[in-house]
C-alpha cells in the first residue's frame, strides 16, 4: 500500500507540473501587449447592479465621475433595496447626466434577481461596448474605462476579461481571500491565453451587447443563483473573440468579506456553478484541484511513514520552486514587483489552507445548491 501511495504522489506531481508547464508557463511569460494598446473611444456603457448598497456607492460614484473617459454612460440598477440607495441614486442622476438610475420593485419568477437586473440594465443601454463591475468594488484609476475600452483593438475582439483584486488587511482570512483570487484569476487567465476561455469575474468584465443577444442573454441559466459572468462567459468567449487585460489602470478592488462564515457562503455560490461547466474545463479544472488535494494527503501520510523521505522531498520541493517560479511571473503581471511578495512569501501554507478549504466547500457545493444573492 506505501508504494501505491508513493507511486500516487508522483503521478500527482507531475500532473501539478504539467498544469504549470504547459497551462500557466505560456501566460506567465508572455509580453504584456495590452500596454501599447490604444484606446478607441468607443462609446461604453458601464452596468451595474446594486442592492442594499448605500453604504458603498458614493465611493463607487466618485471614482466613475473621475474617469478620464468622453463617451460613456454609468446604468446603476437598483434592485428592491431597502436602504438609502434610492436616494443617493436619486441624487447623483438628478446632478451628473452621464448617470442613469433604474428601479426595480419586482423581479419576474423565471429569472434570478441578480440577472434580472442586469439584463435590464444591458437593454437600457445606449453603447455596444458594456463594462461591468460591483457595486462595492471601485476602479484603481481614473483610467478603468479607458483601459479596458482599449481592449477593443479590433472588430474581432467581443470578450475582455480583467482582474479584480479585493482590498488588503492584515489578517489571515484577508491574505487567503486574497490568495483564492490571484489563483483563480491564473487559472482562467492561462487558460484563455491558450485559447479556453471558460469564465470571467463580474467584478471587472466587458463585452459587446449584440454578442450578449446572439448567445440568447442567460436564458440557459437564468434560474440559478450565479453564473451571470462565468458561465455567460464560458457560452460567449471563444479563442478569436476574446482579450485579456490585467494593467494596473485597468483593475477595480471590492471589498473582502469580513468573516469566515460570510466567505464560505461566497466561496458555496461560486463552486456551485461549476457543475455547468463545459465537460472539457470541468475535467481540466477537476484534475487540476483533485492533483492538488490528493498531494499535500500522500505528501503526509508518505511523510509519517518515513518512505522514501529523500525522493519525497526533492520531488515536493521541485514541483513547489517550479510553481513558485511561474506564479511569481504571474503574481509581477497582476501586482508589481513589491506587491506580489505579500502573497508569495508564505505559498505553502496558503496552499495548504486552499486545500482543506476547498475539500469542505467543494463537498458542500455538491451537496447543497441553495444559494442567493443577498
Amino acid at each position: 500500500m506505501t508504494l501505491i501511495f508513493f507511486y500516487l504522489f508522483l503521478i500527482c506531481s507531475c500532473l501539478q507540473l504539467a498544469f504549470y508547464l504547459s497551462i500557466c508557463a505560456p501566460f506567465a511569460f508572455s509580453k504584456r501587449e495590452e500596454e501599447k494598446r490604444p484606446s478607441l473611444q468607443k462609446f461604453v456603457s458601464v452596468v451595474i447592479a446594486a442592492r442594499n448598497e448605500a453604504e458603498n456607492l458614493p465611493s463607487l460614484l466618485e471614482q466613475l465621475a473621475e474617469q478620464n473617459y468622453d463617451n460613456y454612460e454609468v446604468i446603476i440598477v437598483n434592485d428592491r433595496s431597502t436602504d438609502n440607495s434610492g436616494a443617493i441614486l436619486d441624487k447623483w442622476s438628478s446632478e451628473h447626466k452621464w448617470l442613469k438610475y433604474l428601479q426595480i420593485d419586482e423581479v419576474p419568477a423565471h429569472i434570478n434577481p441578480k440577472k434580472n437586473a442586469l439584463q435590464v440594465g444591458i437593454e437600457q443601454a445606449k453603447g455596444e461596448v458594456l463594462l461591468f463591475t460591483d457595486a462595492d468594488c471601485t476602479p484603481l484609476s481614473n483610467n478603468w474605462i479607458e483601459s479596458m475600452a482599449s481592449a477593443y483593438t479590433n472588430d474581432g475582439v467581443s470578450v475582455v476579461l480583467g482582474f479584480s483584486d479585493y482590498e488588503e488587511k492584515n489578517t489571515l482570512l484577508n491574505r487567503l481571500i486574497r490568495w483564492d483570487t490571484f489563483y483563480t484569476a491564473v487559472q482562467y487567465f492561462s487558460l484563455a491565453q491558450m485559447g479556453l476561455p471558460y469564465m470571467g469575474v463580474g467584478r471587472n468584465l466587458s463585452y459587446k451587447k449584440s454578442l450578449f443577444k446572439k448567445s440568447g442573454k442567460f436564458s440557459r441559466f437564468s434560474n440559478i443563483i450565479g453564473g451571470d459572468d462565468d458561465l455567460l462567459v464560458g457560452r460567449m468567449a471563444t479563442k478569436n473573440n476574446t482579450a485579456l487585460i490585467y494593467t494596473p489602470d485597468s483593475q477595480t478592488v471590492s471589498k473582502p468579506e469580513p468573516t469566515w462564515s460570510l466567505w464560505f457562503k461566497q466561496k458555496h455560490r461560486h463552486l456551485s456553478v461549476g457543475v455547468y461547466y463545459p465537460l472539457k474545463i470541468k475535467l481540466i479544472l477537476g484534475l487540476i484541484q483533485l492533483s492538488f488535494i490528493f498531494l499535500y494527503l500522500l505528501l503526509f501520510v508518505l511523510l509519517i511513514l518515513a518512505y522514501k523521505i529523500v525522493i519525497i522531498a526533492t520531488v515536493y520541493l521541485f514541483r513547489t520552486a517550479t510553481t513558485w517560479i511561474i506564479l511569481n511571473r504571474i503574481a509581477i503581471k497582476f501586482y508589481g514587483k513589491k506587491r506580489k511578495w505579500q502573497l508569495l512569501s508564505l505559498m505553502p501554507i496558503f496552499e495548504l489552507f486552499y486545500v482543506a478549504y476547498y475539500t469542505v466547500a467543494g463537498i458542500a457545493a455538491l451537496l447543497n445548491r441553495k444559494v442567493k444573492w443577498k
